[in-house]
């Protein structure tokens, strides 16, 4: 049985505005056994399984310690922003990525709806840094320390791990050099609801699980990466040209 749930754009206090059009997901009511959420992941050296626990983990939203900047460079009040050299830690976004070949608009997006770039972001139930890393999560991709995800370069750079571990499981696709359009297909929708959902919701419900924090997560994120890509591909050389892959500054 499938059910079709337009996603509705919401006001969150602190959000600008963003006009786009909405997305949609259709999402099924089948259930799924343990055994669905373990997936064979060997190559690159990524994990063979997924705990149960970790794969049906809802993220919160993060939460930020008072007076923390938190950093939009699509608000209209950020004055600070002028080019993407100032978007905090776009050096390091921009070596992971390239190290990873997972877009650098995909992780600035999720870096923006996970913490605004408040590296000390942290939430309810156990996620913290940049990217919202679950420390098991980290654990679990090989991180022998995970008290290391305080340090911005450590969490951006198992962020991008797992989304490399979910795009395995919900993609075919590289996620290296993604279009535009790109965001709405079903598969990197997918790994975008499993990032805040965890992969076993996603297979449970068939795609965008009903959860008011996912589908706001996705939808976000989206818009992001629309916004994040125009920067990118309008910055100057050697960021971008002409769909040549992002640089580093020599």
């Amino acid at each position: 049985m499938k059910f079709f749930f337009p996603l509705i754009l919401l006001t969150f206090l602190g959000m600008p505005a963003i006009k786009a059009e909405l997305f949609s997901f259709s999402i099924s009511d089948k259930g799924a056994s343990s055994a669905d959420i373990y997936f064979n992941l060997s190559q690159d050296n990524l994990p063979l399984s997924m705990p149960e626990e970790m794969a049906f983990y809802i993220k919160h939203r993060a939460r930020h310690i008072k007076g923390a900047f938190l950093f939009n460079p699509f608000d209209e009040k950020n004055k600070k922003f002028s080019s993407i050299m100032d978007i905090p830690y776009i050096s390091i976004v921009l070596k992971e990525s390239d190290d990873q070949k997972v877009d650098p608009a995909l992780v600035l997006a999720l870096i923006q709806k996970e913490s605004s770039f408040d590296k000390n972001a942290y939430s309810r139930n156990g996620a913290v840094g940049l990217m919202q890393i679950l420390p098991s999560t980290a654990r679990w991709l090989g991180l022998k320390n995970p008290r290391l995800l305080w340090r911005p370069e450590v969490n951006i750079r198992y962020g991008i791990k797992y989304i490399r571990v979910l795009a395995k499981m919900f993609s075919k696709r590289s996620l290296s050099r993604l279009e535009k359009e790109d965001i709405k297909k079903t598969d990197i929708i997918n790994i975008l609801a499993a990032y805040n959902a965890g992969p076993g919701n996603v297979k449970k419900y068939g795609g965008v699980p009903p959860f008011p924090e996912t589908r706001n997560h996705v939808y976000f994120t989206g818009m992001y990466f629309l916004q994040y890509k125009d920067l990118l591909l309008n910055a100057p050389y050697p960021f971008a040209h002409r769909g040549h892959p992002f640089l580093l500054p020599s």
